[in-house]
């Protein structure tokens, strides 16, 4: 077979430029682990010149640092020029040799820390590693150190990996292709369903980053790549002469709800295996060089996030561009997004609720669409060039029954035009509230009464005459004193759509109860224009002497359309009122007809009726 060899240097990297270069402290005695390509493992020695060297078969060979075996205190270097990682994978070619130095900074007592995890098949789903997971064996883990070092380990049989690291921010970078085939980032929802991850060691402290996996089948994988680029003629469009840009990273949202971080490579490339259905792509603005601002979106390639339909078996391209904007004519754009439950058309803290999740459309003046998803307090931020910016709230996520709330103080429209001010900010918020239900109008009560001594006939008619709709009501009328209420003489007659709940005498508080619904009769002047009318009749027994019986029925409406009668009542409602003025000691003279008279009284119209013997 063919051979070739392979060799480095081990060293201190005295002024941290990730290069084997003069004033550097070769390291001796350290042990590197040798995987051959014909799987081979050889262990080698460094030298007194930090070296070691070993004839291999030609192929990709694994070189690995026993870290044990170094001085204390030392850490990766950066990897800027390919010195600060290990393991590291090398070709070595026929006849030919392979180099790989790896060169170590101090790492003073106190300013280190460990990161660890598990990387595991999520069998149930959760998002979370817990019993009945599976862990995943020999997966590699790439972490990027604070002090720009790359370590790559490996899992273990529990799918565990653990490193010390420098403290600080740290990117743990699950490499995809050594996961088993068939598998995709579980929800990110605990936290465990995204990669990379950026992570903070703490000094002396440790962190842990959790990574799930659930199985999808293959034939439901797609793809979702484009390329992040500066947009030099400003046409909305990557083409010739943009400059893409390195080193910037892209969350992209899976369908399953999978977080995956890329970096985009030196032509501002990005790529990666994802579900097939909705996923979002958002540039991440921090990672960004200063001073671009996202470009027209005329072609659509000046939005982000941008949400993209991923084929099954297909790919999906989105590219965005940005353009040079003088931070001096950058500004501010901030606002919130809001139930504004007292309805006055203005945000009150700890009386009004924030709306998170919402997300909010933003075109810049520059006319790049910028897409924002508002926090649990409902807020959001961006930067944007300065100018008139148009923000959107997306009607779609608005919780469902909420209408924009007024806009007395300027927070009732959307969308809204707002004028960054360079080097300034602008503030939109947007209310929204519970709409206001038009209120539904009494029905129309005639109440008569006639008189065959001793027994009175009471007729009450009801109609829905100002409503389009039906109508929920409730009466009450009270048996007048000086009479007793004859059994059996009720009757609630409904016509048409009306109908009857309830039609009875109330012994307890003697009295006559109506309950149930009025069909509408708009614009019904009387009982012969309508048809939905509700006849009450019934008799009443004079019991003792008395110049006068009166009488008056109560009735109260849903006027708030709720389906309640209850909270309607004694909010000054109708009420109709018919009154008898009776001379007992001219029973069976004949009566003279009704006089009707209607009033108003606090808010209450009132129907009378005064009924007096012809003499």
């Amino acid at each position: 077979a063919a051979t070739g060899s392979v060799g480095g240097t081990i060293y201190q990297d005295m002024n941290g430029n990730g290069l084997f270069d003069a004033g550097d402290v070769p390291l001796a005695g350290v042990e590197v682990i040798v995987t051959t390509a014909d799987g081979g493992v050889i262990t080698l020695v460094t030298d007194a010149a930090g070296q070691f060297s070993a004839t291999v078969a030609a192929g990709s060979t694994i070189v690995d640092v026993v870290d044990g075996t170094l001085p204390a205190n030392l850490t990766l270097t950066t990897d800027t020029n390919g010195e600060g990682s290990d393991y590291t994978v090398v070709t070595v070619p026929a006849g030919g040799s392979a180099t790989d130095n790896t060169g170590y900074v101090a790492a003073p007592v106190g300013t280190t820390g460990t990161v660890d995890g598990t990387v595991y098949q999520d069998l149930n789903g959760n998002g979370v590693f817990d019993a009945g997971d599976t862990p995943l064996v020999g997966v590699e883990v790439e972490i990027t150190t604070s002090e720009g070092g790359i370590i790559t380990v490996v899992t273990d049989g529990a799918g565990h990996f653990s490193a010390v690291v420098p403290a600080g921010s740290t990117l743990i970078d699950v490499v995809d292709s050594t996961l088993p085939v068939g598998l995709t980032l579980t929800t990110d929802a605990s936290g465990e369903g995204s990669d990379a991850t950026l992570v903070n060691v703490p000094a002396g402290g440790s962190v842990t980053d959790n990574t799930g996996y659930v199985a999808v089948a293959p034939a439901t994988m797609g793809s979702v790549d484009g390329v992040v680029y500066q947009d030099m003629n400003g046409n909305g469009l990557f083409d010739a002469g943009d400059v893409p840009l390195a080193g910037v990273e892209v969350q992209i949202s899976s369908p399953l709800g999978g977080v995956i971080l890329l970096i985009t490579d030196g032509a501002g490339y990005f790529s990666s295996p994802v579900p097939a259905g909705s996923a979002i792509v958002d540039v991440v603005d921090s990672s960004l060089p200063a001073g671009l601002a996202l470009t027209t979106d005329v072609n659509g390639e000046g939005s982000d996030y941008t949400i993209v339909t991923v084929p099954s078996g297909g790919n999906v391209t989105d590219n965005t561009g940005y353009v040079a904007v003088l931070p001096a004519v950058m500004g501010t754009l901030d606002g919130r997004v809001y139930h504004d439950v007292d309805g006055d058309g203005q945000w009150l803290s700890g009386t009004d609720i924030p709306l998170a999740g919402i997300a909010v459309e933003v075109t810049t003046s520059e006319a790049g669409l910028i897409n924002l998803i508002t926090a649990a307090d409902g807020t959001y931020s961006t930067v944007v060039p300065s100018g008139s910016t148009t923000v959107d709230v997306v009607d779609g996520d608005i919780p469902a029954g909420l209408v924009l709330t007024v806009d007395t103080f300027g927070q009732g429209h959307d969308p809204a035009v707002v004028n960054v001010p360079a080097a300034g900010s602008a503030t939109v918020y947007t209310g929204y509230a519970d709409p206001v239900v038009a209120a539904l109008a009494g029905p129309s009560g005639v109440k008569t009464a006639t008189a065959t001594l001793p027994v009175i006939h009471w007729r009450i008619v009801w109609i829905n005459d100002q409503n389009a709709v039906p109508l929920l009501t409730l009466m009450s009328d009270p048996i007048p004193v000086h009479t007793t209420y004859v059994p059996g003489s009720l009757l609630c007659a409904p016509a048409g759509s009306s109908t009857v709940v309830n039609c009875s005498y109330d012994a307890v508080n003697n009295q006559i109860v109506y309950e149930g619904v009025i069909g509408p009769d708009l614009g019904a002047a009387d009982e012969t224009q309508a048809n939905n009318e509700v006849v009450i009749t019934y008799r009443t027994l004079l019991t003792e002497t008395t110049n006068q019986v009166e009488n008056i029925a109560y009735l109260n409406w849903d006027s708030n359309d709720d389906g309640s009668v209850v909270d309607d009542m004694g909010s000054g409602q109708l009420a109709v009122a018919a009154s008898s003025l009776l001379n007992p000691n001219i029973a069976g003279i004949p009566l003279m007809p009704p006089l009707l008279f209607v009033f108003m009284a606090g808010g209450v119209l009132l129907f009378g009726l005064r009924l007096v013997p012809r003499r």
